[in-house]
C-alpha cells in the first residue's frame, strides 16, 4: 500500500469523523433557524448587545473539529512514518474548512464571524489537548464563548477586549489573534503526536 493511501485510509477510518460531520450539520441547521445576531444578556449593561449567530456557532464547529482530532492508537503515532502522523492535522483542517464553508453556504452566516470564532476555538481547544489529552479539550473552549456571550458586555458600552471572538465587526487583530492561535495549537497538537506516552 502506498503512503497517500495509507494516509487517506487514515483520515477516514474510524477517527469521529461521521460524529464530526454530524456536528458540522447540527451546527449549520441550527444557524439556519436562528436569528442573524443573538442578543446578549444585559448585565449592568448601557445598551443592547448582540453577537453574530455565525460567530456563536464557531464553538459547534470546534467542537466538531476537536472530535475528528482523536486518534484510535495515538502511542503507535510516535514511531509512524511522517505520512501517518500528518493525517490527523490533515483531517483536522479538513473539518475546519468543511465546517466553515458549509455554515457560510449552507447556513449564510459571515465568513468572517465564523473563521474568527472556530479558528480561535480550535486553537484554544488543540492547545488544551497537547498538554491534557483531548477528552478535556472542549473546556477552554466553551468557557471562552460562554465567558463572552455572558460577561462579554457587562458594564461598558461594547465588547470587552477577551471577548472579541464574538464582535461584530472583526478587526485586523482578532484576525491575527485567530490564526495566531490555530497556528500555535495545531504545532502544539502535532508535537504532542510525535511524543510516545
Amino acid at each position: 500500500m502506498s503512503h497517500a493511501t495509507g494516509t487517506a485510509r487514515a483520515l477516514a477510518h474510524g477517527w469521529g469523523l461521521t460524529s464530526a460531520l454530524g456536528i458540522v450539520l447540527l451546527t449549520c441547521l441550527g444557524t439556519l433557524v436562528a436569528p442573524e445576531s443573538v442578543p446578549l444578556p444585559q448585565i449592568f449593561g448601557y445598551h443592547e448587545l448582540t453577537a453574530p449567530a455565525g460567530a456563536v456557532a464557531g464553538l459547534g464547529l470546534c467542537l466538531a473539529t476537536l472530535s475528528a482530532a482523536r486518534e484510535p492508537a495515538p502511542q503507535l503515532l510516535a514511531t509512524a512514518d511522517a505520512w501517518r502522523r500528518a493525517a490527523s492535522p490533515a483531517r483536522i483542517l479538513a473539518v475546519g474548512a468543511v465546517g466553515v464553508a458549509s455554515l457560510c453556504l449552507l447556513a449564510g452566516a459571515s465568513p468572517h464571524h465564523a473563521i474568527v470564532a472556530s479558528a480561535a476555538l480550535v486553537g484554544e481547544g488543540l492547545l488544551v489537548a497537547s498538554v491534557a489529552g483531548l477528552s478535556v479539550a472542549w473546556s477552554l473552549p466553551t468557557m471562552h464563548m460562554l465567558a463572552a456571550l455572558v460577561l462579554g458586555g457587562a458594564g461598558r458600552h461594547g465588547l470587552s477586549w477577551w471577548a472579541w471572538i464574538i464582535g461584530a465587526d472583526p478587526s485586523l487583530g482578532s484576525w491575527m489573534a485567530s490564526i495566531g492561535l490555530a497556528v500555535l495549537g495545531l504545532a502544539a497538537w502535532t508535537l504532542r503526536l510525535r511524543r510516545p506516552r
